[in-house]
């Protein structure tokens, strides 16, 4: 039997509390989502809003929410680069690490994803 449906509208799939809560409060869309993917996977990269969209293939109006949540949460920190530019990377606390490394691998799996997905464009759905 496949994962059900609860009374709030989500799918019954919950493995992990931090990822859910992780999820609820820092995957708020989809560039916040392609955002942490790309910085855990490249964990060398500090890079400003442009070169971020441009390699994620968005508008940087669409990063800047996302990069201000991540960083009001912690999970990205801002930084200055030798030319003074503001950067993002991904933070060093490995609390953090660990939850997105968690979202990550969870979202592998189909019933997961479809319910990140759900919260994604509940959130985007808001007034």
């Amino acid at each position: 039997m496949g994962p059900s449906v609860s009374d709030s509208g989500r799918w019954d799939v919950s493995e992990d509390g931090a990822v859910d809560h992780f999820v609820d409060r820092c995957v708020t869309s989809f560039a916040a989502w392609d955002l942490v993917i790309y910085l855990m996977r490249n964990p060398e990269v500090c890079s400003n809003r442009a070169r971020l969209a441009q390699t994620l293939g968005r508008q940087e109006a669409d990063m800047a929410p996302a990069l201000d949540l991540l960083v009001k949460e912690a999970v990205v920190d801002e930084r200055k680069d030798d030319a003074g530019t503001i950067c993002f990377v991904l933070t060093s606390d490995e609390e953090i690490r660990d939850v997105v490394r968690r979202f990550i691998r969870l979202s592998e799996r189909r019933e997961h994803r479809l319910e990140y997905v759900r919260r994604v464009l509940s959130h985007i759905s808001l007034p």
